[in-house]
């Protein structure tokens, strides 16, 4: 079975703590972070806050999850700082078909330099909407608004790249559809994950990743 996996990337250059504000707890519920509202939480020197999740559509008798059945984990790997999101019920079957909405605004007071989103094979389509510079306001963005868009199909596009000149927010919201076509669609988890590249390597990764370079989504799991 194919795996599904999705990559939203962005590029820190410099990040100062956020001060005052509490850790983000591991294993915490959806829910309980979207009740953090303005405040937020960190994940090591990155404050992230205004998260939301929301049913979209369900359709062909599936059951979708809410953020009560959603966990959300602090992850720190040796280049940076994530935030995984994790649920067994993220999956359909037959004539199953569900979407999600997840948003939340990155604030890690450093220069963001990009965004982009990579998906192995698998039946699922991710819209990634953004905003530069702000985080949204309702549905509007008063910053510079991008996009990102992979999928697999009858085409397919598994990578999607934006660059910015330099930005200190960036709020981000993912529209992930599952389409079971007949078979099963599925994931375990999506991981929102910001890399600190060393201050050496900086130049060298801006020449060759500057539409790859920095926090990067991963989503684990499958979808066929």
């Amino acid at each position: 079975m194919p795996r599904l996996s999705r990559v939203f990337t962005l590029l820190a250059l410099a990040v100062v703590p956020a001060a005052a504000t509490p850790i983000c707890i591991s294993g915490d519920t959806l829910a309980n972070y979207e009740a953090l509202g303005a405040g937020g939480c960190t994940v090591g020197p990155m404050l992230v806050n205004g998260f939301s999740f929301n049913l979209i559509s369900v359709s062909g008798g599936a059951t979708a999850v809410n953020a009560s059945q959603i966990t959300v984990t602090p992850d720190f790997p040796s280049d940076g700082f994530g935030l995984i999101f994790a649920s067994s019920g993220f999956s359909v079957t037959g004539t199953g078909a569900v979407s999600y909405g997840l948003g939340f605004t990155w604030d890690p007071t450093g220069d963001i330099r990009g965004a982009g989103d990579i998906l192995d094979p698998g039946s699922v389509d991710i819209l990634t909407g953004g905003c530069e510079g702000i985080a949204f306001s309702g549905s509007s963005c008063s910053g510079t608004p991008f996009s990102l868009h992979v999928f697999e199909g009858a085409t397919s596009q598994l990578t999607d790249f934006v660059s910015f000149s330099g930005t200190n927010i960036v709020w981000i919201e993912n529209t992930i559809d599952l389409n079971a076509n007949g078979g099963t669609a599925s994931f375990n988890s999506i991981e929102n994950y910001i890399v600190v590249p060393e201050p050496g390597s900086f130049a060298m990764m801006l020449a060759g990743l500057v539409v790859v370079a920095g926090v990067r989504w991963r989503g684990k799991g499958r979808a066929s």
